[in-house]
């Protein structure tokens, strides 16, 4: 059943409840880069995610942080947003899910850059429909109408973009469709962790069949 919504002026699911953005987030932190060699104020060895790293995680830079700064680590759940950058042709605001498989790839020691932030929810429950509704808003384009620009640098105006009012699902859908994400993210990991040790054994086999030091014969 379909109900009308005067602050979105349209109908919506009934059941469904209308709030800004920024009601369902419990915090919003920024990154950090770190130094790039270990030193007395940065003797925290972790992997930093950037914006070029959102679809692919597998070679994070190495960073070093001070052990003050090690609540910007990311933990399961969070969302990465990015900040700055995009292009004239390419919105600021992409976003990455921090999923159990990539905080165990990287120890758990793992951050953002300061071109990004992480976004935290009150409930863990919305983490997958916020991420989506993100994205479509993203994929749709209307990043670009909440930037801003600084010594010609793209910002993303976040605090304007998460005062927007949209729909949220009942409780018990958010938390269906939630389990749902995590596992196919848990299945996404996990072949992620077999192509790497696939990669590893080709890396390894091929440069002694190439050499001659082994040899692929029929059995018997």
């Amino acid at each position: 059943a379909m109900v009308y919504n005067p602050d979105l002026k349209r109908e919506i699911p009934k059941g469904w409840e209308v709030k800004p953005l920024a009601e369902a987030v419990k915090e919003l932190n920024s990154g950090e880069w770190g130094s790039d060699a270990c030193g007395e104020t940065s003797s925290v060895e972790v992997h930093c995610l950037r914006g070029a790293d959102m679809e692919d995680q597998s070679n994070l830079a190495v960073r070093y942080i001070s052990e003050r700064k090690t609540d910007k680590l990311l933990s399961v759940g969070d969302i990465v947003i990015e900040m700055s950058g995009g292009s004239p042709t390419q919105a600021t605001g992409r976003s990455c899910y921090v999923s159990q498989g990539l905080v165990d790839a990287y120890n758990g020691k793992l951050t953002c850059t300061n071109f990004c932030n992480s976004l935290k929810l009150k409930e863990m429950d919305e983490t997958a429909y916020f991420l989506f509704v993100w994205r479509m808003f993203y994929q749709a384009g209307l990043m670009f109408n909440f930037e801003g620009k600084t010594s010609g640098l793209k910002n993303l105006q976040i605090d304007s973009l998460l005062a927007t009012n949209w729909l949220f699902p009942p409780k018990e859908l958010a938390t269906k469709f939630n389990k749902l994400h995590l596992s196919l993210t848990a299945q996404t990991d996990n072949c992620k962790k077999e192509i790497s040790r696939l990669l590893a054994l080709r890396d390894f086999l091929l440069p002694v069949l190439m050499n001659g030091q082994v040899k692929v014969g029929k059995e018997g």
